[in-house]
């Protein structure tokens, strides 16, 4: 808070070109705890560069400690502290954003193929929920969990398929996920071999967390072998386990 003189005259803080740094990458900001500029616009620079999220700090363990005094005598230290750390963690940090719409007069198929379009669309996962609306008619929430560059193309998306004339973007959160890969296991059911894709879940040390056989390749065995598809399920995933 308060103000800086320079060549142009006295304004007041952050400074034009920091102000303008931290609106060209939507930076959130606040007045600080001391009189003077707190944010030159080298440190907004910097921070628009390395910065990727802001929040608490994670659980990590500290490797580096640097700080970094300024001149200036403030009633608050005066000091830039960083910490270079490892994530003391076996998950991987994703960070997504939920959108979220409540609509009253949009058919089964029409939600149906929304979902589809979606999932094509980017979305990481969606779900319709039932629920009673406004004047007691019946109704769905719409939630879609998506990276936030693909938020404002999911959104139109929705607005598009539903006629929803708005889409609600819950701030940012995040959410710790398993390192995921594909692979492909062979059974042999009733004298046939069939392959099915399954999917393995670890964490960054390895550990087996689970495993997962898609089920429309599993239908596909079931349909072709005879065996029930719970059956196939749980072979696959013994086979992959193995």
């Amino acid at each position: 808070m308060g103000f800086i003189e320079f060549s142009h005259g006295k304004f007041p803080v952050p400074a034009p070109a920091a102000l303008e740094i931290l609106k060209e990458y939507s930076l959130p900001w606040q007045t600080g705890p001391a009189e003077g500029e707190l944010l030159t616009p080298t440190g907004a620079a910097l921070l628009a560069h390395f910065v990727n999220e802001k929040g608490i700090c994670p659980v990590m363990k500290a490797q580096t400690i640097g700080y970094g005094a300024g001149r200036r005598d403030l009633h608050v230290p005066n000091v830039l502290r960083i910490i270079k750390g490892e994530m003391d963690d076996a998950l991987i940090s994703d960070k997504i954003e939920m959108l979220e719409t409540n609509v009253d007069d949009v058919t089964g198929q029409v939600l149906g193929n929304l979902i589809e379009e979606l999932m094509n669309a980017g979305a990481r996962d969606v779900s319709i929920i039932p629920a009673t609306m406004k004047k007691g008619r019946s109704g769905h929430i719409i939630q879609v969990i998506a990276k936030p560059e693909d938020s404002p193309g999911l959104a139109r998306k929705i607005i598009e398929e539903t006629g929803s004339l708005g889409v609600r973007i819950i701030p940012i959160k995040h959410r710790l996920i398993a390192q995921r890969e594909m692979s492909k296991v062979t059974i042999t059911l009733n004298g046939k071999e069939f392959k099915i894709t399954v999917k393995v879940a670890r964490d960054l040390r390895g550990v087996l967390l689970n495993i997962s056989a898609e089920f429309d390749d599993c239908k596909r065995v079931s349909r072709e072998s005879g065996i029930p598809v719970r059956d196939v399920i749980r072979i696959a995933e013994e086979k992959a386990r193995a």
